[in-house]
């Protein structure tokens, strides 16, 4: 449920076939009490075999999507901010901030060497804040893998 109780989103996942296939659909509260056959203003089919792991509203009715393989923001019917875990090298990575993602990408600093990048990324403005430990996060290791 939005934040200002105007759109309901809900994921749908169908585990029938051979591929995995979900779709997000955003409804209206406002339609869904006078028209309930037209009260879905927006549809994402996502591509084949990506699963949703949790979705969240964030501020101004941004939508959050957290995927097995990425992160993925509905704002005004379109998409914004495609994070892919792969790409990236991302450990972990979490929606349940207001208003903020977040994820941490581990980096080779050496031979023998390595460090851990915690970036908190605000979903309204896009900026980022990047924190840098010395060393893997072991904890959360092969969670988005």
């Amino acid at each position: 449920m939005s934040n200002d109780n105007k759109y309901l989103a809900v994921a749908e996942i169908n585990t029938s076939g051979t591929l995995i296939q979900s779709n997000i659909k955003i409804i209206s509260v406002e339609k869904a009490e006078t028209d309930p056959t037209n009260s879905v203003v927006f549809t994402h089919n996502e591509e084949s075999n990506k699963l949703i792991t949790h979705i969240k509203y964030q501020d101004k009715d941004r939508l959050s999507v957290l995927y097995d393989d990425g992160i993925n923001v509905i704002y005004e019917q379109s998409e914004e901010g495609k994070i892919a875990f792969k790409e990236n090298k991302i450990t972990f990575a979490s929606i349940d901030l207001d208003n903020y993602l977040a994820y941490t990408i581990d980096k080779s600093t050496g031979l023998f060497n390595s460090s851990t990048q915690v970036i908190i990324k605000n979903t309204g403005t896009n900026k980022e804040n990047v924190y840098t430990t010395r060393g893997n996060n072991k904890r959360y290791e092969n969670i988005c893998k």
